[in-house]
């Protein structure tokens, strides 16, 4: 019965892919809105922000936070890598951007408290490729 099972599930699988790329138009404005920018994609005006979240005691990365930037990444948010780093593009703004780190995994790499968000300007989040953003969480007990 559950091989029965496995074996609709993949027709149906397959069925759903066959069907849904002919049906794209290309254009690849539309494949970005549907399934997001890849991290290595960059608009000629936009900025790389690069940053590492590291553990406050201990200086160790932290896989998995949760990186938004208060008025651009709001309904969406980019993950540290096992190195506890991020590097994604962002629209250039006028003013600072407001950034947050949240360990939304709950105990998988231990629990982070929430932080209050850090502040950076343009010019330094411009450079941040050069200089990567730092921020530190505290673990919890």
């Amino acid at each position: 019965m559950m091989r029965l099972f496995r074996a609709i599930c993949r027709v149906l699988a397959a069925s759903a892919v066959f069907l849904a790329f002919p049906a794209c138009d290309g254009a690849i404005a539309d494949y970005y809105a549907i399934y997001g920018k890849p991290a290595d994609f960059q608009r000629a005006d936009e900025i790389a922000i690069h940053g590492r979240v590291v553990e406050r005691d201990t200086d160790k990365p932290i896989k998995g936070i949760a990186i938004y930037i208060q008025g651009i990444t709001a309904h969406y948010a980019h993950l540290t890598d096992d190195k506890g780093e991020f590097s994604f593009p962002v629209p250039p703004k006028e003013g600072m951007y407001v950034i947050s780190c949240i360990d939304i995994d709950g105990n998988e790499n231990g629990r982070y408290g929430p932080e209050p968000p850090y502040t950076y300007s343009r010019d330094r989040v411009e450079n941040s490729y050069k200089v990567p953003l730092e921020f530190e969480l505290t673990l919890l007990p």
